[in-house]
């Protein structure tokens, strides 16, 4: 038996494109019979309906012309900080215990603040060698376009991995997973053997 997660979760489905892929997605998150109390928020532009409206209280849309995906997706995860969340493409097959299962083997999260935000802040954590991987995605907002560059320059300063995209972190991520053992070469060796 999987132990469910001790916060609630929101799933959060990017809606773009085709309505029919968004309705089975969000009735396959319904129907899995999963102990982890989660809510379901919908992320689609100011056109997008095609007659998709909550009928469940744990479904929530967003409608909105500002911003691409990726600022939809990031005020999901603003509008519930205290919460888990799951990213799911309308494509996503789900079923059965899914989230609990994720949950079990989610990883425990902090909450940090923006910079804009007061300390301590995600910069003092970089700075004191509390993060070791940055994934920073921006949103088109001055206060967020500062953010990422105090950011971007305490990474670099104190020499943490830093990836301005999803996609560049995801490939990271592969790299790492593909590697049977991460192991330092000398470049002396490595150039000694080349003759």
């Amino acid at each position: 038996m999987v132990t469910p997660a001790r916060r609630t979760v929101d799933v959060v489905i990017p809606a773009g494109g085709d309505a029919a892929s968004v309705r089975r997605c969000i009735e396959r998150v319904l129907a899995s019979r999963n102990a982890t109390a989660f809510a379901v928020q919908v992320m689609m532009d100011a056109d997008g309906d095609a007659g998709l409206t909550p009928s469940d209280p744990r479904i929530a849309f967003e409608r909105s012309r500002e911003g691409d995906a990726a600022t939809r997706i990031n005020r999901a995860i603003a509008a519930h900080a205290d919460r888990d969340i799951v990213l799911l493409q309308p494509s996503a097959e789900v079923a059965g215990d899914w989230l609990d299962r994720l949950a079990a083997h989610g990883i425990d999260s902090t909450t940090v603040n923006k910079v804009a935000e007061g300390r301590p802040h995600v910069v003092d954590m970089i700075k004191n060698g509390e993060i070791a991987f940055i994934v920073n995605t921006v949103e088109d907002s001055r206060t967020a376009q500062a953010d990422s560059r105090s950011i971007r320059v305490t990474a670099l300063s104190q020499r943490v991995t830093y990836y301005t995209t999803i996609a560049g972190a995801r490939a990271a991520c592969n790299g790492m997973r593909a590697l049977a053992q991460l192991r330092p070469y000398r470049l002396q060796e490595l150039h000694a053997q080349l003759r």
